[in-house]
C-alpha cells in the first residue's frame, strides 16, 4: 500500500491511499467503457463484441449498411473518417468506448477485456 504524507481536507488531516485511488480510477474507467458498450448495443438492438473486427464489419457494413472503408477496415482512424462522412450513433458510442479503453490501458496496465 502506498500512502502519501498528510493531505488536508476541510482542515482535518487524513491519509490518502494512492492504491485505492488507482483502483477507484480503474473501476470508473471500466464502468464508463461498459456504459458506452451498452449504449452501442442498444443502438443496434443486440449484443456485439466491440473488440472484434469481424463483429464490427458485420454490424457496420452489413447491418447498418454504412459505406465500406478500404478493406472493410475497423481501425480507429478508419472509423473516425467514416463517422465524419456518415454520422451514426453506433459509431459515436464505439469510438467513445475505444477512447476510454485506450485511457484505461495507458493508466491502468493489465486491464483485460470487458
Amino acid at each position: 500500500m502506498v500512502v502519501t504524507d498528510l493531505v488536508f481536507a476541510d482542515a482535518s488531516p487524513m491519509l490518502l491511499d494512492l492504491d485505492d485511488l488507482g483502483a477507484e480510477r480503474h473501476r470508473h474507467l471500466l464502468d464508463t467503457a461498459a456504459h458506452f458498450h451498452a449504449a452501442a448495443c442498444r443502438v443496434i438492438g443486440r449484443l456485439v463484441d466491440l473488440d472484434s473486427e469481424t463483429d464490427l464489419q458485420t454490424v457496420l457494413f452489413d447491418e447498418l449498411d454504412l459505406p465500406q472503408t478500404p478493406d472493410r477496415a475497423t481501425d480507429t482512424a478508419a472509423l473516425y473518417a467514416l463517422r465524419d462522412e456518415h454520422p451514426h450513433l453506433f459509431l459515436t458510442h464505439l469510438l467513445a468506448y475505444r477512447a476510454i479503453r485506450a485511457i484505461s490501458t495507458a493508466q491502468c496496465p493489465g486491464v483485460g477485456r470487458l
